[in-house]
């Protein structure tokens, strides 16, 4: 147990206390190792081995969140009251040793162990640096996609025409980033012959509705657009 790296620093009785209520247990590849389904509120650490933390999407295909490897504690979700992690870890490698330590008992030893509730602390910011930093890039490349999706949603037939008339800034609001970058976005679809401004006129005009389709993210349903006289 001592080489689960936040374990590493407790001395010779808490880790003997610790795996005395806890369990340690062997998997194969494919194996589920903890799910997010489960009525037990505990946390995994992995000792030998590599797991992957995926999640289902609603059209039944997996995502990978992250993949962990041995010294890794997975589950500080749980520490939360009432909180619990989200995706099922499973084993990677022919063979995986791991310990699950109850969630209760982890909670009760951070309260007498201040060194081991600072580092969890250290972990967890660490975790939401990465969090922020991997949202943040691949926002920027979801940017274009999610714009497509919402000028398809949001245009109207006017006079034969599609037009879109709510204004940049509007449009960054709807798709989370920044009216410079937006403006940017929309100049490579004018560019593209995606869209078009309306000489005059506030707003965009859709100029190939195929084309916005085949980025938008998430794609847009049927029938979606509006009509206006």
């Amino acid at each position: 147990m001592r080489s689960i790296r936040l374990l590493a620093p407790l001395d010779d009785h808490e880790i003997e206390s610790l795996a005395r209520v806890s369990h340690r247990s062997t998997y194969q590849m494919g194996e589920v190792i903890a799910a997010s389904w489960t009525k037990r509120a505990e946390l995994v650490g992995l000792v030998e081995g590599e797991g992957r933390l995926y999640r289902s999407r609603a059209d039944g295909r997996e995502k990978t969140l992250t993949t962990v490897s041995a010294g890794a504690l997975v589950g500080l979700p749980f520490l939360a009251a009432g909180a619990r992690p989200r995706g099922v870890l499973e084993a990677v490698r022919k063979r995986i040793i791991a310990w699950h330590i109850p969630a209760r008992h982890f909670r009760a030893l951070l309260r007498r162990n201040a060194d081991l509730a600072l580092a969890v602390v250290d972990e967890l910011c660490r975790r939401l640096e990465e969090a922020d930093a991997d949202r943040e890039a691949s926002g920027s490349r979801d940017i274009p996609g999610h714009l497509a999706g919402a000028l398809l949603r949001l245009a109207e037939l006017r006079a034969g025409r599609l037009v879109v008339s709510e204004t940049q800034a509007k449009l960054a609001a709807r798709v989370g980033s920044s009216r410079d970058y937006v403006a940017r976005v929309l100049g490579q679809f004018q560019e593209d012959g995606l869209i078009a401004s309306r000489r005059g006129r506030a707003g965009l005009a859709i100029l190939d509705v195929d084309g916005l389709k085949a980025i938008a993210d998430p794609p847009p349903s049927a029938g979606e657009g509006r009509e206006s006289p």
